[in-house]
This record gives structure tokens, C-alpha cells and sequence, in this order.
């Protein structure tokens, strides 16, 4: 049983709309009759800071009180799936610069008027290995002259699997002149 002072305290706390904490500590409180002495300390406490606390909460906007679950669970989602998706398309795009960069050291020295397809295609080969890119077709990058000038081409397309079926599809078509 419940002491006569305490009911009309609980009925405004709940009111107030105080955090579940001072009702839990309330029915801890009806709980065990037998430590009234406690019991009125523990209401008087979380009376006290649950007030202060409630009258603090209720001048924040709803919208500002922090991360609901739900939200916390979507962040995590979009950030893994971002995360996932960057660690395995930017290596990619790494590949491709650094074969560009290959061409267009090729083409500016002037080296790549003078040497064949082949060769061309050894000297980019020779690049690639000594910086462990190995997902690259050598077939995709074509050498001609225009007008005595060299032209690279590299044209090509890598499949990258996101997850499951998923795959992403990246093409590259690039003229060095």
C-alpha cells in the first residue's frame, strides 16, 4: 500500500511529465514498504533533479534532443553502404590515373612517336607491375600518329561487384594527345 502523501506527488510528477526514471523509482518505492525512510529520500531526489530535468527538456525543441534509435539505425546503414561503395570504386579511379598518367608521361617526353604499339604497351606493362596493378587489359590501350604526333587511346571498362548481384559498371575512354 501506498502512503496517502505519496499518491498526490506521483499524480503530479506524471503530470509534469517527468523521464521514466522517477516513475520507476516511485514504484520501487511501493515495492518495498517496509524502508519508508529510503523510500521518501529516493522520491524527494529523482523529484528534484526529474523536475530540474524536465524543465530544461521542455525548453529544448523536439527535434534537437539527440538520435533516436531509428535514426542512429539509418546513419549506420547509409554510412556502411557509402563506405562500401567508396573502398571498392576508388581503387578504380586510382588504377585508371596512374595509367593515364603512364600515357601522357609517354606522349609529353615525345618517347611515344618513336616506339611501336607493342612497345607502348611493354613500357605501360612494365609500370603497372612494379605498382602491383594487375586488373588491367593491355589490349584496351591503342597508340597512332597524327600528323607525326602521337595519339594514346585507353578505352576500356572494369565490373566491379557492390554486393550479391550488384555490380558497378565503370568505363573509361580517354584520347592523349
Amino acid at each position: 500500500m501506498e502512503s496517502p502523501d505519496i499518491q498526490p506527488k506521483r499524480d503530479d510528477l506524471l503530470k509534469r511529465g517527468l523521464f521514466r526514471g522517477a516513475w520507476d523509482a516511485l514504484t520501487l518505492q511501493c515495492t518495498y514498504p517496509e524502508m519508508l525512510e529510503v523510500r521518501t529520500f529516493q522520491y524527494t531526489s529523482v523529484s528534484t533533479t526529474g523536475g530540474l530535468m524536465n524543465s530544461k527538456l521542455s525548453s529544448i525543441p523536439a527535434g534537437q534532443r539527440g538520435f533516436s534509435k531509428f535514426g542512429l539505425i539509418m546513419t549506420l546503414v547509409v554510412l556502411v553502404c557509402g563506405l562500401t561503395f567508396g573502398l571498392k570504386v576508388v581503387p578504380v579511379y586510382i588504377d585508371h590515373n596512374f595509367v593515364r598518367g603512364i600515357a601522357e608521361s609517354l606522349v609529353e617526353s615525345g618517347r611515344a612517336a618513336t616506339l611501336t604499339q607493342a612497345e607502348i604497351r611493354g613500357e605501360i606493362a612494365n609500370s603497372l607491375r612494379v605498382n602491383n596493378i594487375r586488373e588491367f587489359d593491355l589490349n584496351s590501350v591503342t597508340a597512332t600518329r597524327n600528323n607525326g604526333a602521337a595519339v594514346i587511346t585507353v578505352v576500356y571498362e572494369r565490373r566491379v561487384p557492390l554486393f550479391a548481384n550488384v555490380d558497378v559498371v565503370v568505363s573509361f575512354d580517354d584520347r592523349i594527345e
